[in-house]
């Protein structure tokens, strides 16, 4: 109607849902389509970066320590209510809020019994939220460790083919040094990386790469000698056949 003044209609604080913010100004304007006014919603987003850890080979019965990173995603704090662990425990007490767009550093303490060790750290929020993480490790006594212990080219049509790695793992107390690694048999067939006397620490690790060119259909008994400073030497054996020889 002409000359009627228009109500001013306040607005509860942005707890108001948008459908309710929509019908609302659509019925005070007398609009025949819908005002759509975005109304920012406030979150916790935890979450663990990355949400799944594999610490690959450790030592059984030793002290395995690594650090996760817990990042707040969301556009408000989060606030830590409780935390449950399984397995492992925490080197520090853990932050008990996160600013949004921030995150914190947890540093874990784990000591691995069984050989298909799994642990887990559960974070509770405030908000309701829970951030996960999964541990996973093969623990093994403290030894050189070669994996894997046998590589089977296959029945392979590729030339050459797709190369194969080969890891050395340091999981005794000290350091030792990977002197050398080469191929048992002769001819031109196979051929590993060249390695130099490399130190590996406690808990590292070093990658070879074996490469196969098939030239005839059937590979010659073959093995990958690794000499290094711990004592005997470790062996990998190595099959394969060429179903296509390379030319």
């Amino acid at each position: 109607m002409i000359g009627s003044a228009r109500r001013a209609v306040r607005l509860p604080h942005t707890t108001l849902s948008a459908a309710v913010l929509i019908a609302s100004l659509s019925a005070c304007a007398g609009d025949p389509e819908p005002i759509v006014v975005p109304v920012p919603e406030e979150d916790c987003a935890p979450s663990f970066e990355p949400s799944e850890l594999n610490l690959g080979v450790v030592a059984r019965n030793r002290t395995t320590v690594r650090s996760v990173e817990l990042e707040n995603r969301g556009t408000t704090l989060c606030r830590i209510t409780e935390i449950e662990s399984a397995g492992l425990s925490l080197v520090d007490p853990a932050p008990m809020e996160i600013a949004p767009g921030e995150s914190e550093l947890i540093t874990l303490r784990l000591m691995p019994q069984e050989p298909d060790f799994k642990a887990k750290l559960d974070v509770h929020f405030e908000s309701g939220d829970l951030a996960s993480i999964s541990v996973t490790a093969t623990a093994t006594d403290p030894k050189l460790l070669v994996v894997p212990s046998f590589i089977d080219f296959s029945n392979t049509s590729e030339c050459p083919a797709r190369p194969r790695p080969i890891t050395v793992f340091n999981t005794l107390d000290e350091e030792i040094v990977v002197i050398s690694a080469f191929l048992t048999a002769r001819g031109d067939e196979l051929a590993v990386d060249p390695v130099l006397s490399t130190r590996l620490s406690p808990g590292r690790s070093l990658e070879l790469t074996v490469h196969y060119r098939p030239l005839r259909p059937d590979l010659a008994p073959s093995a990958l000698q690794i000499d290094t400073s711990a004592g005997p030497p470790l062996f990998v054996e190595i099959s394969g056949t060429g179903s296509t020889p390379c030319e």
